[in-house]
């Protein structure tokens, strides 16, 4: 199943691309950071806009909550401004889903990164999507903005669940707390029409 992490403050351009797909969208509440909250020290630096980490952050998590009351062992997850940029597209998502079981998540898009970090081999054998497996040098120690779309398996997503906020955005979080790998090129495009809650001003409540 897909679910999309969207927020009813934009719109959620990749529903269009999703109208014959079956997927649930999860709209992300107006989250605060709690009175007196502090980023960990050694994260303070990394986003400007901390709300809009905390609902980007929060977002994931009730789109993963959602999957675990499914039977479903695995989740595709999608922020709302993901566009495909290829009709084969959900082939490589098919065949992106038997990566699960050595990963516990892979990134279906990529950015900001460095492929000489990476390890590289071919998705399917015949080469029929022309796309490569990146698997970090060192787990836990890349940098990846990589939570546009990205399959997550069951364990991993409760791992997610359980955690909370501290200043580490979910691009960082997703590969760096689990067992990662990348696909690229990415099928998907991160549409910038409307901004992204994490890295412009939030609008007041």
């Amino acid at each position: 199943m897909i679910y999309v992490v969207a927020t009813k403050k934009r719109p959620a351009i990749v529903l269009e691309a999703l109208a014959t797909i079956p997927h649930e969208v999860c709209w992300t509440s107006d989250y605060k950071l709690p009175e007196g909250w502090k980023a960990l020290d050694a994260y303070g630096s990394l986003v400007q806009n901390q709300v809009g980490a905390l609902r980007c952050w929060r977002g994931h998590q009730d789109a993963l909550k959602r999957f675990l009351e499914s039977k479903n062992d695995a989740a595709l997850v999608m922020e709302d401004d993901a566009w495909p940029n290829t009709p084969v597209w959900t082939t490589v998502a098919a065949l992106t889903m038997q990566l699960l079981d050595e990963f516990d998540a892979v990134s279906l898009h990529g950015r900001a990164f460095r492929h000489e970090d990476f390890d590289a081999r071919p998705l399917d054998p015949k080469t029929l999507t022309e796309r490569s497996v990146l698997v970090p040098k060192a787990q836990g120690q890349t940098w990846v903005q990589g939570s546009l779309a990205y399959l997550i398996r069951r364990d991993a997503a409760e791992r997610w669940v359980a955690d909370s906020y501290n200043g580490y955005p979910s691009d960082l979080y997703l590969c760096n707390r689990h067992k990662f790998a990348l696909i690229d090129p990415s099928p998907f495009d991160h549409n910038r029409t409307y901004k992204s809650l994490i890295d412009c001003p939030t609008p007041v409540d």
